[in-house]
Formats: C-alpha cells, sequence, structure tokens
C-alpha cells in the first residue's frame, strides 16, 4: 500500500519501473568491473550471533524457495530474533506450479494476462501481513500431507510446515523419524528447483552436467598420460590410503545399490559391480601400481558419474500426482544421493575436489571449450538461466563466462549448489539456534511484468548525457551491440517477452521502514514499532546499495537513523524497484542508474572496437598481402585485392 497517486505519477512510476528492471539486465550483463563502475563495501561483523543469524537466514530462505523462479528472503528485524519477515515474490494465490506455469508460458511468447490483474501489478506495492500457518498435525505424516496437497501448498502452509517439521527435528535430534520427515519435505518441495540446477544450461549453453560425462568417456590410457604422482592426502605415492579415505569408501560402498540403478542394462550393472573399488582394502599393506591406482580412482569417479544420472532420474520419475509411496521411495533415495555429494565436498573430504581440479583438469578444460564452440555454432538453440551469480552467496549459482574463476572452480561450486538442500537441512535440523520465532510473511505485487526494451533504455541513457543530441550516437552503438551479440552471450539482447522480477529482501525491508517512518499506510501497524531495528542485511547488489542510499538520506533528513550497508558485491542482479519510494527518490535512483547504464555502453563499445581493430591488425601482420589492406577509422579492413581472379573484401 502506498500513498494516493494520480494518472501521470501512476504512469511515471510504470516506466521507472520497466526502465529500471531494463538497467538491471542490461548492468547484470555488463557489470563493468574492469572499470571499477560499482564499488564493493565491506564492513566486518564482529558479533558472532549476529554472524550465525545471518547464515540461518539464508538457509532458510533457500529451502523455503521452492522453484528457481520463486524468490524467497528472510532477514531478521530484532536483536532478540523475536520477529522473522520472510519476503516473497508471488501473489498471495500463486503456488509452485502457477509460477512454473507462468515463466514457461512467458518464455516462448504465449503467457495471456487478465487485463485486471496487469493493471493491478502496475505499481508496486505492499501486500497485507501473513503468519505462517500450521496445518501438520501428529496424525498425517509428510509423505501423505505432501501426496494430498502436491503442488498446491499456499505459501503460508509451506512455511507453516518447514517451521513445524524444523522446530521437530530440533526439539529431537535423537529421533531419527523427526529428523528424516524434515530432510525428506525439504527434498521433495525443491526437487524441481534442484532438478534445474543440476541440469540446466549455464551462461554460454554449456550444461555442466553433460561436462562431467563427458569426461567420464575419455578413454583409461589418455586419463593414465595425464596423471601425476600428487596424492589428495598425506602418505606414499603407491599406497591407496593416500588418495581415498574411510569415510569416502564408506561412502562409495554405501551409493553402490542406488548408483547402479543408473545403468540401463544388466550387463553394465553387473560391471558396475565387479569394480574393485568396491573390495577395497585400505588397511594392506600391499604396493599399488601406477596402473592399479589408476584404476582405483577411475572407479571412483565412475561412482560419481552414476549418482548423477540416478539423482536426475529420480527427479524425472517422481509422478505429477504422486502417491505416498511413490514419494516415500523418492525421498528415500534422494536422501542418500544427496548425502553422498553431501560427504564427498566436506572440508575433511579432498578426494573428489583433487580429481576435478587437479587429475582430470585438462580434461574439462578441453571439453568445456569443444562444448563453448559448439553451442556458440548453434546460438539458436541456446537456452540459458539469467540466474544471479554473485560472488558472495553459494546460492546463486555459477558466476559467468569471463570470470576468473576457472572451470574447475565453477564444476565444484556447481556440484555444491546442486546438491546444497540437504547440507541446509541438515545444518537447520541439528545446529544453531532453535527456530522458536513467528514467521511473518511480507510480499509485493510485482509491478509491470515487461521491462523496458534495451533499445529504449539506452536511447534514454544517452539522451540524460548529450542533452537532446544524442541520436546519431544511439544508433552507432545500437548497432555494434547488435553486432556483438550475434557473438557473445548478452542476455538483455534476447527477446523475452515476459521477465518476472522483484524488489529485493533489503530494500523491500528499508522501503517499509521508511513508508512507516513517514507515517504512510503500512500492512500491519504492529511493524511500525518493530521496524526501526533493522536486522543485519546479507550482502546487497550494488543497486540495491544504490537504493539504500536514497533511502538513508530521507531517513537523516527526518532525523532518523541509517540503515547500514554491510556488504555489497559489484554484481548487480535482475531486480525490480521497491514499493512505496517518494517520486523524488525514485527519479534521482533512475538518474544514477541511466548514468551507470551509459558509462557500461560507453566501454563496452570501446573494448569491442579496440580487440577488433587487435584482431585486424594481427590478420594484417599474418597476411602474404601485407601492405595493401587498409584501416579506416572504424576499424575495419577495406582493401579489396584478388585471389586467382577473385575478388575478397577483408571487413570484419
Amino acid at each position: 500500500m502506498t500513498h494516493p497517486m494520480d494518472e501521470d505519477d501512476s504512469k511515471q512510476r510504470r516506466i521507472f519501473n520497466l526502465r529500471f528492471r531494463s538497467c538491471s539486465r542490461i548492468l547484470t550483463a555488463l557489470p563493468g568491473k574492469e572499470i571499477g563502475l560499482l564499488q564493493q563495501h565491506n564492513r566486518n561483523i564482529n558479533n558472532v550471533s549476529v554472524k550465525r543469524s545471518v547464515v540461518r537466514c539464508h538457509r532458510i530462505a533457500f529451502m523455503l524457495a521452492r522453484t528457481v523462479q520463486e524468490e524467497v528472503s528472510v532477514m531478521p528485524l530484532s536483536k532478540n530474533g523475536g520477529l522473522t519477515l520472510l519476503v516473497a515474490t508471488s501473489t498471495p494465490e500463486a503456488t509452485a506450479m502457477d509460477i512454473e506455469a507462468d515463466w514457461s508460458e512467458g518464455s516462448n511468447g504465449s503467457r495471456k494476462e487478465d487485463p485486471g490483474l496487469k493493471e493491478a501489478r502496475s505499481t508496486s506495492g505492499f501486500l497485507p501481513l501473513e503468519w505462517a500457518e500450521h496445518k501438520l498435525s501428529d496424525e498425517v505424516s509428510v509423505h501423505a500431507y505432501l501426496a494430498t496437497n502436491w503442488n498446491n501448498i499456499p505459501l503460508q502452509d509451506h512455511v507453516g510446515a518447514f517451521q513445524c517439521l524444523a522446530q521437530e527435528a530440533q526439539r529431537h535430534p535423537e529421533t531419527t523419524s523427526s529428523y528424516t520427515s524434515f530432510i525428506h519435505y525439504c527434498l521433495l518441495v525443491a526437487y524441481r528447483k534442484d532438478m534445474k540446477t543440476l541440469l540446466r544450461n549455464y551462461p554460454g549453453g554449456i550444461s555442466y552436467f553433460k561436462l562431467l560425462q563427458n569426461v567420464g568417456k575419455v578413454s583409461f590410457k589418455k586419463k593414465r598420460n595425464s596423471f601425476f604422482y600428487c596424492t589428495p592426502y598425506e602418505g606414499p605415492e603407491d599406497e591407496i590410503c593416500s588418495y581415498i579415505s574411510e569415510e569416502e569408501l564408506r561412502e562409495v560402498r554405501a551409493m553402490r545399490a542406488s548408483a547402479r540403478e543408473a545403468f540401463s542394462t544388466e550387463e553394465d550393472r553387473t560391471e558396475f559391480d565387479a569394480m574393485p573399488i568396491f573390495n577395497l582394502d585400505l588397511h594392506s599393506t600391499r604396493k599399488l601400481s601406477r596402473k592399479a591406482t589408476m584404476r582405483i580412482l577411475e572407479n571412483f569417479y565412475t561412482v560419481v558419474l552414476a549418482a548423477l544420472r540416478r539423482t536426475a532420474q529420480v527427479y524425472a520419475c517422481i509422478p505429477a500426482t504422486p502417491t505416498i509411496d511413490d514419494l516415500i521411495e523418492a525421498g528415500n533415495c534422494l536422501a542418500k544421493l544427496h548425502r553422498f555429494f553431501y560427504v564427498l565436498q566436506l572440508e575433511r573430504s579432498k578426494l573428489l575436489p583433487w580429481i576435478i581440479r587437479k587429475w582430470l583438469e585438462q580434461w574439462f578444460d578441453k571439453e568445456y571449450g569443444q562444448m563453448k564452440t559448439a553451442a556458440q555454432k548453434a546460438r539458436t538453440s541456446i537456452v540459458c538461466s539469467d540466474e544471479d551469480a554473485l560472488e558472495d552467496e553459494e546460492i546463486y549459482g555459477i558466476e559467468p563466462l569471463d570470470s576468473t574463476r576457472t572451470v574447475a572452480d565453477r564444476l565444484c561450486r556447481y556440484l555444491r549448489n546442486s546438491f546444497a538442500t540437504l547440507q541446509y537441512a541438515r545444518e537447520i535440523a541439528i545446529g544453531g539456534p532453535m527456530i522458536t520465532q513467528p514467521f511473518g510473511i511480507i510480499r509485493t505485487t510485482t509491478g509491470e511484468i515487461d521491462s523496458e526494451d534495451w533499445q529504449d533504455t539506452l536511447r534514454a541513457a544517452y539522451k540524460g548525457y548529450f542533452y537532446g543530441e544524442s541520436e546519431p550516437k544511439c544508433d552507432q552503438v545500437i548497432s555494434q551491440v547488435k553486432s556483438a551479440a550475434k557473438e557473445i552471450e548478452l542476455g538483455f539482447a534476447r527477446p523475452r517477452p515476459y521477465l518476472r522480477t522483484t524488489s529485493h529482501c533489503e530494500v523491500t525491508l528499508a522501503a517499509l521502514h521508511l513508508t512507516a517512518r513517514f507515517n504512510h499506510t503500512i500492512p500491519d501497524p504492529s511493524l511500525r514499532h518493530t521496524l526501526p531495528i533493522l536486522g543485519f542485511s546479507k550482502p546487497v547488489c550494488p543497486l540495491c546499495s544504490l537504493i539504500l542510499e536514497e533511502i538513508n538520506q530521507l531517513l537523516e533528513a527526518k532525523g532518523c537513523e541509517r540503515i547500514p550497508i554491510l556488504v555489497s558485491h559489484t554484481k548487480p542482479c535482475s531486480a525490480s524497484l521497491p514499493p512505496g519510494l517518494p517520486d523524488s527518490a525514485q527519479k534521482r535512483i533512475m538518474k544514477r542508474v541511466e548514468m551507470l547504464v551509459f558509462e557500461t555502453f560507453e566501454h563496452f563499445v570501446r573494448k569491442q572496437a579496440r580487440e577488433k581493430k587487435e584482431m585486424a591488425d594481427r590478420m594484417y601482420e599474418m597476411s602474404s598481402f601485407k601492405g595493401r589492406p587498409g584501416l579506416d577509422e572504424q576499424g575495419k579492413i577495406y582493401s579489396v585485392f584478388d585471389v586467382d581472379g577473385g575478388g575478397i573484401e577483408w571487413i570484419y
């Protein structure tokens, strides 16, 4: 709810929302790190309990998001943990199935929206405060509850069930049934999100799932040639205990029955069961040859790949309307598979990271290059994720291709993200303070559903800089960006008629706090007394940091304390403006964001021109016709020469 606006104000707010969303997409694709466009803030949190609270809120938010499109954020608002607000993007009646359907229909351009709903979303605002509902009883099992309400659990019921099961698991950590019920609930409600994380194509059209499988097909002889004696654990190079620990071997044996189901033929299953690793004796004093050691390590990697395939199979085999038995079986399988990867990624477990980062690193690099080339040749078929890729949060996905992280780093991070559900659920169930405070749910309308066309955004940014004389420059930049988009991945330049974005947790709560301090209508009067004690924020994106700076200026003018920006990173995220901002603040925010877009495009165009000129210079130096071609002012080679009577024009 916001203060009343006339029609012109409402129209201007819609324009700002459309443009801000478009700006965020542009800055996400072209973050401008090289020119220091977006600064990073970092203030240490010395209070250990606060650090734990922040981590716990991250975990809870990750667990409550049921799909990759359902964005959920959790933030404590009082120092003693008395109230926790949860910010979600879905409308009150939307379920996980609705959100997935909306996204699927919108991505191919066939989405049809009720005009009344579109008008209701034309300006963002706060929805009424809701409270989590505990609808689970002792008489109804988790699997029965999920089977009855599969894909049709309202958010407040989902939050209530999560809180109820988490409390039971925390009260009775020694009770296996309470822990198992909580783990199964988390894995089953998030299975579509986890499946998409496991199987989706990341920026550049690369599937890390396929990358891992393809390297597994490399012949044993080639892998042996790249092997070198550098053991993951301390010990002699000819003893197997220097490569695999007892805990890892125990998990491999426990995974044997589940992983063999990944093979379709009985012959393959028999061959899998016969692998020497299942009968390995780590206490044997017998020295192993290089070939024998290699064979054991290849067996281990085979088990890992089989477990990955089996995980994908279990996800795919969950019926649209599962029975209780279906969910029990799926829950048990997923719990075993997630536990396997959880143990392999513990700090004390070193074999899997060693295989990825050391032994097979060159094969991952080589295969990655081949997949990248193939994806670029088939660009029309690439479907890439637009998930935000942040440097400091594990839950958002893999870094973009221009990251300094290696392919091996990305693979390790990919595996950690794909199997984070069990890790976070386990940490909530057996570690940290009890989840006893009530869960309040605050949501916002999503605002205008589309984002402004990037070309219109660019024209607005250049108009603000050149003051009306920007048209020729804009046309030139647009042409260069379109040309570059044929060669490199630019998410904002892809046709996309539907984009679900929302204001982020921190700025939504900050705007709610601002609204309360200025005595505007807020969703619940009780929040007016709680909001002044804002909890510590998680790391925020630079666009959120910019909005918070404007909110802080308004709070200072009102004589209120500033909201601390503890940490901000340099990677922008797709987002919307929060509700409740005064018009003057929105105008200042948009002016600053448009300037960022202008500087980003200017840097991008200069960089593209520089790279083309360098390429032309290299071609010129390598040419046997050196001295004949020439460069024009744009760095294009314009000379025409004859080869066997045929004219060839050098233009890049």
